[in-house]
């Protein structure tokens, strides 16, 4: 009798194992999909929900709900085939780690972008910041920001950029410039939060 329940404890623990491993896989399978980077590797090329849709042959429902976060697997080829867009035209998305959260990184051979622009536009997009709250927490203009990110002015003071760039460092956003490699990205600083088990 007592081996008897021994083994059903063993049996049932086991079971909770496989369902815990089980969880694991789903959820890493689910981290490729960060709505964050997909809304900063858009942002990086400066389209619209729908122009991403249509250069990806998705429907713009898919580009808009894996943005949102609001990921389900019936869409994983969709999604898949929106990160196969982004990929084919030089960007790539960085998954998150134990350090450090995901993010997207791009050569800056294929992607025609002032680096600064790229940093500013992405780095925006990945915590979902408004331009106007950017501007506040550096203490710049918002027509500064405004202007530099649409183009309208090819350059900026770098004392600003630094602001800039402090400021987007606060909200957890860590700027990637590795001219060597003749790479820049934007990834979150710390990991993104598991989910209770």
């Amino acid at each position: 009798m007592e081996s008897r329940k021994c083994i059903q404890r063993s049996n049932i623990a086991l079971r909770a194992q496989n369902v815990d491993i089980s969880r694991r896989r789903l959820l890493v399978g689910l981290m490729d999909f960060h709505g964050g980077s997909f809304r900063a590797a858009r942002s990086l090329l400066g389209l619209g929900q729908a122009g991403v849709a249509s250069r990806a042959e998705v429907d713009r429902n898919v580009v808009f709900r894996v943005e949102a976060g609001n990921y389900q697997r019936a869409l994983r080829p969709q999604a898949t085939k929106l990160k196969r867009f982004y990929e084919k035209v030089g960007i790539e998305f960085i998954e998150g780690t134990a350090e450090h959260g995901p993010g997207i990184r791009w050569d800056t051979n294929k992607v025609d972008e002032l680096v600064h622009r790229a940093h500013l536009r992405a780095g925006r997009a990945l915590v979902g910041m408004l331009q106007a709250d950017l501007a506040a927490k550096a203490n710049v203009s918002q027509s500064l920001i405004s202007r530099f990110a649409s183009g309208k002015t090819q350059t900026i003071p770098s004392i600003e950029f630094d602001k800039i760039a402090s400021a987007l460092r606060d909200k957890g956003v860590e700027l990637i410039d590795e001219p060597k490699k003749r790479e820049a990205g934007v990834q979150l600083i710390l990991p993104l939060a598991q989910p209770d088990e």
